[in-house]
């Protein structure tokens, strides 16, 4: 990563001191967005899709970018995998941003900052964040943060590994696309699987996403199921390419890969997550401290199946599944 690829500054600065200084009794707020991009293009618009549910319910709560709050951004973050001579640099720009909160949505960026910049509020959706080391406690505060915690553990990949064996019941072997991190549930879903007459291998996390597939197509994969982890998503695409091009039915936690072309998906609402962050963002703009907000974690999750990659794979969904489903795609997108 370089220095450059850090966006910090003010959204529509011009119109915006017009109207703060209509507006002397609003304080104006300083707000610093960091996330994982939803696409493999690299974007500078904090209006981007993958923002906009945030902002919309931020807006709904009295924050509104040009209105009373400066949003600066940085899109398109995979999670850094060890000290790196620009940290200095950019920890240096957020100072001198001097933001009121931080928002993320990458773990590797909330560990980072609430060990560098322990003083400034950090509001993060994390995927497994204590076994990430974000933070030891969902309950306890852990310096500056606070947020969403997405724990998804063995029941929750119990529960795919099922779906994923009723939508395609000649599946034998599975490849287990890692997280960046070691999985702590891989012994009990190991025990699962072999329960169910099933295979598991767990292939270690690498951007390198065409040798990991490959490596899961000698071992003798019938099917994929990809663990939660933040840096899968902006690699979507290249992912669900990927299965259909190895003819993999492909279980993920993200809705956006099913769009992309992947089998199914049974995970978090995303956006009732987005909604959540900009809730409590909202209470730390307020004034609330991190400690004061207890992590809180999400209850609802949705089932989504592409119809159109079932059929390509030769699959007919069962109707118990059609029944559970959330929503069926006609024609997912086939990068």
């Amino acid at each position: 990563m370089r220095r450059r690829d850090l966006i910090v500054g003010g959204l529509l600065a011009v119109s915006f001191a017009r109207r703060a200084s209509a507006q002397p009794r609003n304080r104006v707020r300083q707000l610093l967005l960091i996330g994982n991009s939803w696409s493999d293009q690299v974007t500078s618009d904090p209006a981007s899709p993958r923002w906009a549910v945030f902002l919309k319910e931020l807006r709904r709560h009295g924050y509104e970018a040009g209105v009373n709050l400066v949003v600066s951004w940085r899109e398109g973050v995979e999670d850094w995998g060890g000290p790196r001579d620009e940290w200095t640099e950019v920890m240096d720009d957020i100072r001198r941003l001097a933001p009121d909160v931080i928002v993320t949505t990458s773990h590797g960026w909330a560990r980072l900052l609430n060990s560098v910049i322990g003083t400034i509020p950090i509001v993060v959706s994390a995927l497994s964040p204590i076994e990430q080391g974000v933070i030891s406690s969902l309950t306890r505060a852990s310096g500056s943060i606070t947020g969403i915690a997405i724990d998804l553990g063995p029941d929750f990949y119990n529960k795919e590994l099922d779906l994923l064996l009723e939508a395609a019941p000649m599946i034998s072997y599975v490849g287990l696309l890692s997280a960046e991190r070691t999985y702590g549930g891989m012994r009990q879903l190991w025990r699962e699987a072999k329960q169910r007459g099933v295979g598991i291998q767990e292939f270690p996390y690498s951007s390198d996403y065409e040798a990991r597939f490959d490596s899961m197509v000698r071992e003798g994969a019938t099917a994929v199921l990809v663990l939660a982890d933040a840096n899968h998503v902006p690699h979507a695409n290249r992912i669900a390419r990927l299965a259909r091009r190895h003819r993999l039915p492909l279980m993920s936690p993200f809705r956006r890969m099913t769009e992309a072309g992947a089998l199914m998906s049974y995970g978090i609402d995303w956006n009732a997550v987005d909604r959540g962050l900009a809730v409590y963002t909202a209470r730390v703009l307020g004034g609330a401290k991190p400690s004061e907000l207890p992590f809180e974690q999400p209850s609802r999750y949705e089932l989504v199946l592409n119809l159109q990659t079932a059929d390509d794979l030769g699959l007919t969904f069962p109707d118990s599944l059609r029944a559970f489903a959330d929503d069926m795609l006609e024609r997912g997108r086939s990068p």
